[in-house]
């Protein structure tokens, strides 16, 4: 009976990791939407080329700020809670920054939506069903769904805008809340078979060292090296979207380069987690 359960947990795992991956997918579409709506922001509220790459830098900055706190949290309220305040706040705050006059106030919103880029909560997910040997290119995957977003976000804003950036924003919106329904019916707890699996499948070193994770190296060097990814490419989908306005292209070109140019991730994101294992 008990191998029944663990093979049935075993396909189970890629319902997951489709699961997680669409969820992020789609909550990453509001990166890139942001850069392909740039001419109408700047319309609307009168802004500076700065100004209109802040409302992306603010977004990852919630990102990596709400990163921290989730991980804190996690243990302690649960996937399902914690899934759920940081998405309410994520919906709602995209449902609300169409509808404020203030772009002080639309950089705050900006800020708490990059708090819903729930990717601690999806890559725990994932990492607690996947073996050790399997989890780069689980992680891979995952990862490369946030390329996906990006690209299709782009895509799919250049298509709409004519309807006006507020109108994408809502469209979007209405996604991510069928994108949630469809994390919840679908994503459920590891069995203990998986959690027993996983725990064997871990070195006896990782397992003695894990304790303290802020005095390990390897997490000093992995968030290093984040870094300076984060720093070329959220810095390169900030700016991408007015630079390629600046020079004369319109919604649907700026929109098809934008989608190109985070299909890229699509590809290396899942070969880098390959080759990790």
């Amino acid at each position: 009976m008990a191998n029944n359960s663990t093979s049935s947990g075993n396909k189970y795992r890629y319902v997951i990791l489709f699961s997680c991956s669409l969820m992020l997918a789609i909550v990453y579409m509001s990166l890139s939407s942001w850069g392909v709506a740039v001419p109408e922001l700047k319309k609307t509220f009168d802004l500076s080329s700065t100004m209109i790459m802040a409302g992306a830098a603010l977004l990852v900055a919630g990102y990596s700020i709400g990163n921290f706190f989730q991980g804190r949290w996690l243990n302690a309220l649960g996937w399902r809670k914690l899934f759920g305040v940081v998405m309410l706040c994520f919906v709602v705050a995209s449902v609300l920054i169409p509808y404020v006059s203030n772009y002080w106030v639309v950089l705050l919103l900006r800020f708490i939506q990059g708090w819903g880029l729930v990717v601690v909560i999806t890559s725990s997910l994932v990492s607690g069903w996947f073996p050790a040997h399997e989890r780069g290119m689980a992680n891979g995957i995952l990862t490369g769904a946030i390329a996906l977003g990006v690209a299709v976000g782009g895509w799919l804003t250049g298509i709409l805008l004519p309807l006006g950036w507020k109108t994408v924003f809502l469209i979007l919106a209405g996604i991510d809340v069928v994108g949630i329904i469809i994390f919840y019916l679908t994503v459920r707890d590891m069995p203990e078979e998986a959690a027993a699996e996983n725990v064997a499948d871990t070195p006896a070193q990782d397992k003695a060292s894990s304790f303290n994770i802020y005095t390990h190296p390897a997490m000093w060097l992995s968030g290093l090296a984040m870094f300076c990814t984060f720093f070329n490419a959220y810095g390169m989908y900030a700016f991408l979207g007015d630079y390629l306005y600046s020079i004369g292209l319109g919604p649907r070109e700026v929109g098809s380069l934008v989608f190109f140019n985070g299909a890229i991730g699509i590809i290396s994101t899942p070969a880098g987690g390959y080759f990790s294992d």
